[in-house]
């Protein structure tokens, strides 16, 4: 049976496709099917939605919402796939931003020819028609603006001419003349260009700056926008084009090597001068992001779904939208998080692979030689793996680079660490790995009981069941057990060590141990099911998506399933 993936946007519109929305898949073959966007099973084909990160089994198809194929198969210009294919997936805001965009101008349009309707009604309406809308945005872009791969000259002034498609203005090409109207002279260095910075997106490019190797461009990371740095060998410069505006420049003599292709949050001069180290199979292209290591980090969130997908840092003004941004390519994700204390900060990063992307791990070692297990604790049929250490210098100076895509981290990068440092000994469990299913990986987390001020719940959502604990302690610090989102912790609740704390842990319908409830003694409830905590030693929770399993002074909760 052939296997199928479906993008998960229309190809007209580029808006997404609502789960079980009909839509028109055109096939290589020249055949068109209309089916629900959902996994399903078709004339002995198996079709399934694309998600960040697919390997497109068998064929990557295009999808078209109905309506779209209705209103846009004919008369499109033969340009319009190519300009408004994507490079690669956007940041998830730029479809909230896209959309927005389009209502505001659609509104107010229908507003200005239909004075008489409050501003609210032309709003509904312009949500009935945005769809048709963003394609005549797009057909008129690709209409106004024709173009071919060019060439230029560096020791020539330079001038670029702009288009905005979605409220977003792109470069269409490069001259040495200004041979439009609205053509804009770039800046350039008196002495010979050796380096370009191309600032693109996932449809091309948006800016250009030309320097010397010395130049510093400075330049704070912008949602969705990304640099390339094109070293200069020659007098010439390449401009690689869609027909309708510019997507690539490089230098023609010089040859590719695998970190050109790499995108970076800022301008970054020597790339060259970073080690790439991969972590899985890579994207193209990577997009590297500098991670917050120094001053104002509070601790840190990891994310795991069979393999890293990120990695980030908190402050005292978070933003928890970033958690829903990462579960919309990663709903079933389990989160990690590592408080830290005042003044403690990342000062080596290791890395812990064997073979497949879940045996891969980060282990973070901080100021205070704190040591922290980033990914799965590794089963006890893994054979040994190795240690790698990825960076270490001073968190105020030196830079490591983690990989933003949509799929998780495939790759980080920093300066080559000097040889010599002795491996870290790797915390240990002291209790056996939980049983488990066939590839369940469990994740590991454990901390003391002493000296705590206040608990705080975290509970999954919309349920009642607790996925982990944040404790407070008597000197300010915090530790954390089981899975923590910030978004989702319940208030303090202040603890009284005369009074045990009870965990109730029971299976669910599928027979997966959780914890469903909490509280302090005394209590009439029977000990069969209970963790009871007398606030000395240490609690440890294992978890995985569906089960964990906890043990306290030589109690231990239900065993998992297997």
């Amino acid at each position: 049976m052939d296997h199928f993936c479906i993008t998960p946007r229309c190809s007209y519109c580029r808006f997404d496709s609502a789960d079980s929305e009909n839509i028109t898949i055109l096939r290589s073959d020249g055949r068109s099917i209309a089916l629900p966007f959902s996994k399903l099973e078709h004339d002995n084909c198996t079709y399934e939605p694309c998600y960040p990160g697919c390997c497109h089994w068998d064929e990557r198809l295009h999808g078209y919402h109905v309506d779209c194929i209705q209103h846009g198969d004919y008369q499109l210009p033969l340009r319009l796939f190519d300009a408004t294919s994507y490079a690669y997936d956007p940041w998830p805001g730029e479809n909230v931003r896209r959309l927005r965009w389009m209502l505001d101008r659609l509104t107010s349009m229908i507003y200005r020819s239909l004075n008489r309707l409050p501003f609210e009604l032309c709003g509904i309406i312009a949500r009935y028609c945005v769809r048709e809308y963003a394609l005549y945005i797009s057909k008129r872009f690709c209409r106004d603006n024709s173009t071919s791969d060019f060439h230029i000259d560096l020791s020539q002034p330079v001038w670029a001419h702009y288009a905005s498609l979605d409220g977003l203005a792109y470069i269409v090409s490069l001259t040495n003349k200004p041979t439009f109207d609205n053509a804009v002279p770039l800046p350039k260095p008196d002495v010979p260009v050796q380096i370009v910075y191309a600032a693109e997106d996932h449809l091309g490019v948006r800016e250009v700056h030309f320097a010397r190797s010395s130049d510093q461009v400075r330049d704070h990371p912008r949602p969705g926008l990304w640099w390339r740095t094109v070293r200069v060998l020659g007098p010439k410069l390449k401009g690689q084009t869609d027909g309708s505006k510019l997507r690539r420049l490089l230098c023609p003599v010089a040859e590719e090597a695998l970190g050109d292709n790499v995108l970076w949050a800022t301008p970054q001069p020597n790339p060259r001068q970073l080690r790439l180290t991969m972590i899985m199979s890579p994207s193209a292209p990577l997009r590297m992001a500098s991670l917050e290591l120094g001053q104002g980090v509070t601790g840190y969130s990891f994310c795991w779904h069979n393999y890293i997908v990120a990695l980030k840092p908190h402050s005292d003004k978070d933003d928890f939208s970033y958690y829903k941004q990462v579960m919309l390519s990663h709903l079933h994700a389990l989160w990690l998080y590592v408080p830290f204390r005042p003044h403690e900060q990342i000062v080596e990063i290791w890395q812990r692979r064997r073979k497949r992307g879940r045996e891969v791990a980060l282990i973070v070692v901080t100021s205070i030689d704190g040591i922290y297990v980033m990914g799965a604790y590794p089963r006890p049929s893994w054979h040994p793996c190795s240690y790698e250490l990825l960076y270490k210098g001073n968190p105020d100076e030196d830079s490591f680079f983690i990989d933003q895509s949509p799929a998780g981290i495939h790759a980080v990068a920093s300066r080559p660490p000097a040889r010599g440092t002795k491996a870290r000994r790797i915390p240990v469990a002291l209790s056996p790995y939980p049983e488990s299913t066939p590839f369940e990986d469990f994740l590991y987390t454990a901390a003391s009981v002493e000296d705590v001020a206040y608990v705080r719940l975290c509970r999954a959502e919309s349920s009642s069941i607790i996925t982990g604990l944040v404790f407070g302690y008597t000197d300010k610090h915090q530790e954390s057990v089981g899975q923590i989102r910030l978004d989702r912790l319940e208030a303090h609740i202040m603890i009284n060590t005369s009074r045990k704390m009870w965990l109730q842990v029971s299976r669910s319908t599928y027979g997966f141990p959780q914890v469903v409830d909490m509280g302090f003694s005394p209590t009439s409830k029977s000990n069969r099911g209970y963790i009871y905590i007398t606030w000395h030693g240490f609690l440890e929770w294992w978890f995985s998506l569906n089960q964990c399993k906890l043990y306290y002074n030589g109690q231990a909760s239900h065993s998992t399933r297997r």
